[in-house]
């Protein structure tokens, strides 16, 4: 559903021709504002649900880096110059002066990378001692993204499926003063909220919940 579509559905909702006092502004507020609601359960369901990359180049003497605008949360952390793939692993910012000189792994002899998270700041410990483009990749969830114009719709990884329920998201906001009609739209919308944390969680299904062993030994 895009933008007009969802305000068209929330005036029909609500039994009006036309959007008089519910101006396109006002339906856009709350639409969004459940938009984001949502959006944040469904991260909490399944952290992996919206995630994106992106990449930081290092640079020589450089500690701190700008995370990507609009992180709302960093899932991984990975270097990418050294060969092959490895994962860096999260410090807490209290042990970063335990990890600001360098540190082998025994293993594969290379500098054992740390980062940690300070506002909107990406640090690296051991400090890089030379430049690097696009050595360190991110796996996070950005924010969720404001629908602004008529044709905008969610993003692609919300299904369409489950678009409805931000409409009526949107339909409880509007009608929390009315106690009448915000228990008479409360349960629908509790419901297919309910559906949607439910897909998220499940989102893959590869394995069955039960193996039965069917060997008699």
């Amino acid at each position: 559903m895009t933008l007009s579509e969802m305000r068209t559905f929330v005036l029909g909702v609500l039994g009006e021709a036309s959007t008089g006092w519910y101006t396109a502004t006002i339906l856009n507020s709350h639409i969004n504002a459940s938009l984001r609601e949502l959006y944040c359960e469904m991260v909490q369901a399944s952290e992996n649900y919206f995630v994106t990359t992106g990449t930081v180049s290092l640079v020589a003497n450089t500690e701190t880096y700008t995370l990507p605008a609009g992180t709302h949360k960093l899932i991984m952390v990975e270097r990418t110059d050294l060969g092959q793939e490895v994962a860096v692993y999260p410090i807490d910012y209290t042990q970063r002066t335990k990890y600001l000189t360098s540190s082998s792994n025994q293993l594969s002899g290379q500098i054992t990378t740390r980062y940690y998270l300070r506002g909107n700041n990406l640090g690296i410990v051991p400090v890089p001692t030379a430049a690097s483009t696009n050595a360190i990749r991110l796996s996070y969830t950005p924010t969720a993204t404001n629908l602004v114009a008529d044709g905008d719709a969610p993003p692609l990884e919300w299904p369409e499926l489950h678009h409805e329920v931000i409409c009526w998201g949107a339909v409880v906001r509007l009608v929390m003063r009315d106690k009448a009609l915000y228990q008479q739209f409360s349960p629908n919308f509790d419901r297919l909220r309910g559906l949607l944390i439910a897909d998220a969680q499940r989102r893959i299904t590869q394995e069955p919940r039960m193996i039965l062993d069917t060997d008699p030994d």
